[in-house]
């Protein structure tokens, strides 16, 4: 009798960590895909980060020779089947609809069934696609669907496949879509890599749409060139927004191998999307889009070889190969950008889609660009803190230039810092950078003391200012992804901060320690703010939804909804009864806490960035992505001022002390001082080299602090006169 084999305990191990050797993975992946013993030893080894969240999946695909069924194509990026009209069975209940006539069969996919139709009355071309039974078993995904389906359909952009309705037929329930004639971009890839140009363009208008649908508060969850139709004339239309993401919601992980939708698709997807679907944000999709034009430049993806569990495993825990080792004639700031998309940590990566449409927009039009994008924000700051020399130290409040160097502030060259080709005639104000952070600068906050300033951004840290110092105090420690907001006690003494991690921090300042986190969120949480009384506080999430927090509860006291896209603003009235919040979705909502409901709102056309009150609560000062800041009268319920100027979107506000300024922050670059009541512009800051994320005025009004994605914290010497001639907006 011959005893069979097996791998040893370490060797599963290795295997289920995705450590095993490469030259023994395919003989172990062969044995436990035909071994019941072997599979059953995997239950018991410890999981890995990734394979825990995987088991059930990939026991799936382990257990045959590879996925079958209409969604092997999902999964192995093969186009989809197409069938003549004659050769593609229509299902009776659509056969039979009262709007639609169905001319042919477009294709299977891991979602449903595509068709070309016709509008009875309209006479117009659409496709229809009949989601697959699995998506719509019960009564509340039909409803999650047909939710999903009406956020998708007022995106309106050139680059998206509108969404027109959700309709039914019998059990079947399928989405109205708009026909595009065209070709999918994986098949352009069938001749191999496309033109840089061509590559270029085709990520720059997938990006250009995924920013549209990112202002108003969707992601995507699964770019990648078969989901990419390119027109006749060059126009490229991202499909099946919204779709993609219910399916990643909703399809159960053991229907995964059949569905590829809980996912994404294996060589496209984002590490934290494979651990968690719901907690993916648009740095997901940024990660995909640096998949896909990887794929577009070298005709193959980051990590080709392999089956679907080492795939993932590559995208978790492996650099891919360098784009010029594959094609040697992609420019290197080209290579770089593409592999800065492609960063494990979703940090690390671009913010923005936008921002990655205008980096890829010079090679889209066939030119090198004058300066050359890509470049990582850490190796930014380190050019920045090489080229500044001196020092400041603090007299009497205000700032002087000393021989030396005190190692966190030193004065800026005049020839150094950019200038826009429209200078102005003013003297340019003096700037100081804060020296501390490599990486991009998101918000700020100051203590009501003016004591301290606590900086976060793209680095898991809180960081600490002394003003009065003028030096780091600390660096608070905790959180595991970066850090969206902070917001100080009234006191000063304690912080509470928002994180990507899902996760809302408090901190004791003084003592430099977390005293609690707070999870109740669905992926990432945007923005918080103290309670008056100190004794507790709101937070604000990518999950379109307000918790409201006491620090002696673990869950969230209330949850707050009516927003249709994330919350990036929140601020209490005085009184502590009443809470003020700003979203993507353009609204501004003053918040009834005892009751749970709404009490004003106050709709802008475009996304809204962020908020700032004025002290007594009166008045609240809006961010948006229209390019404006927008002052409103609470108490009158009216809009009172616009403040006109910045050339790209408003990404932070603040309202000074005295309620006599304000403070804008641009992805023009600019920070800009405007009074508050007349709206005239005082003056323009243009020390930043990149966008402008963050702004906030010190503690006495006269100076303001600004970051940047580049990681440059400037501390700014306001041209206030003293006293100040400004009018104030309140007694």
């Amino acid at each position: 009798m011959v005893t069979e084999l097996h791998p040893s305990l370490a060797q599963l191990t290795a295997f289920d960590q995705g450590e095993l050797a490469a030259d023994q993975w395919p003989d172990v992946e062969a044995h436990v895909a035909g071994c019941t013993t072997c599979c059953a030893q995997l239950e018991t080894v410890s999981d890995g980060p990734l394979v825990e969240r995987l088991r059930t999946a990939v026991r799936a695909a382990l257990s045959g020779a590879s996925p079958s069924g209409p969604g092997a194509a999902a999964w192995s990026g093969a186009p989809a089947a197409s069938h003549g009209p004659d050769e593609f069975e229509v299902p009776p209940a659509l056969r039979q609809h009262r709007r639609y006539r169905i001319l042919e069969g477009l294709g299977t996919g891991g979602m449903g069934t595509v068709f070309r139709a016709e509008h009875e009355l309209m006479a117009r071309q659409v496709a229809l696609k009949v989601l697959s039974p699995r998506l719509t078993r019960r009564a509340e995904l039909v409803e999650r669907f047909r939710q999903e389906v009406k956020a998708a359909a007022r995106l309106s952009h050139p680059n998206i496949v509108t969404a027109f309705d959700a309709e039914q037929a019998g059990d079947l329930h399928f989405l109205v879509m708009e026909f595009v004639p065209g070709q999918r971009v994986d098949a352009l890839l069938e001749n191999g890599p496309l033109p840089i140009a061509t590559a270029c363009d085709i990520a720059r208008q997938v990006a250009l749409g995924l920013a549209h649908a990112f202002e108003r508060g969707m992601v995507h969850r699964d770019i990648k060139p078969q989901n990419l139709m390119r027109l006749p004339d060059g126009r490229v239309k991202i499909l099946d927004f919204g779709l993609a993401r219910f399916a990643s919601e909703n399809v159960p992980v053991e229907a995964l191998t059949h569905s590829g939708a809980v996912l994404g698709t294996p060589d496209y997807i984002a590490p934290e999307q494979a651990r968690d679907a719901r907690s993916a944000d648009i740095r997901a999709d940024l990660y995909s889009l640096g998949c896909t034009l990887y794929h577009l430049l070298t005709g193959q993806p980051p990590f080709p070889g392999g089956s679907i569990l080492q795939k993932l495993l590559a995208h978790e825990n492996q650099p891919p190969r360098p784009v010029r080792a594959l094609r040697a004639d992609v420019p290197a700031a080209l290579e770089r950008l593409v592999m800065r998309l492609l960063e494990k940590k979703p940090a690390s990566r671009y913010s923005t889609p936008a921002e990655v449409a205008d980096l890829l927009a010079p090679w889209a039009e066939g030119r090198v660009p004058s300066e050359e994008p890509g470049h990582a924000a850490s190796s930014n700051s380190r050019v920045w803190a090489s080229i500044i020399a001196g020092a400041v130290v603090f007299l009497g409040g205000g700032m002087l230039l000393v021989a030396g160097s005190l190692g966190y502030f030193s004065s800026v060259p005049a020839s150094d810092v950019p200038v826009e080709a429209a200078v102005p005639t003013r003297a340019e104000p003096e700037a100081t950078p804060l020296v501390g952070h490599r990486e991009a600068i998101i918000r700020l906050a100051v203590a009501a003391d003016g004591r301290r300033a606590a900086s976060v951004g793209a680095e898991p840290d809180v960081f600490l200012w002394d003003l009065a110092a003028g030096k780091l105090e600390r660096r608070l420690a905790g959180h595991t992804d970066q850090i969206r907001a902070v917001a100080f006690s009234h006191e000063g003494d304690r912080l509470l901060t928002a994180s990507a991690d899902g996760r809302v921090g408090l901190w004791n300042v003084n003592q430099g320690e977390n005293l609690k986190y707070f999870a109740g969120h669905e992926g990432v949480v945007q923005c918080v703010a103290f309670a008056p009384s100190g004794s507790g506080g709101a937070s604000g999430g990518y999950d379109k939804t307000i918790k409201v927090w006491s620090f002696t509860e673990e869950a969230p006291v209330k949850t707050l909804k009516g927003h249709s896209a994330p919350v990036t603003g929140l601020a209490y009235l005085p009184a502590g009864d009443r809470l003020v919040s700003t979203a993507h979705d353009g609204a501004l909502i003053v918040w009834d806490l005892t009751t749970g409901q709404p009490r004003q709102t106050h709709v802008h056309e475009h996304g809204l960035m962020g908020l700032a009150l004025s002290q007594s609560g009166r008045f609240a000062l809006t961010a948006c992505y229209d390019h404006h800041a927008y002052l409103w009268d609470l108490e009158k319920e009216t809009l009172v001022q616009r403040f006109e100027g910045h050339t790209e979107p408003v990404l932070d506000v603040s309202l000074s002390p005295d309620s006599r300024y304000v403070l804008s922050a641009s992805k023009d670059g600019t920070v800009r001082l405007w009074e508050a009541a007349t709206g005239i512009e005082v003056d323009v800051f243009h020390g930043h080299r990149g966008e402008a994320l963050a702004v906030a005025f010190d503690g006495p009004g006269r100076r303001a602090l600004s970051g940047d994605a580049q990681g440059h914290l400037l501390s700014w010497a306001l041209p206030i006169p003293n006293p100040p001639t400004a009018a104030r907006l309140e007694p």
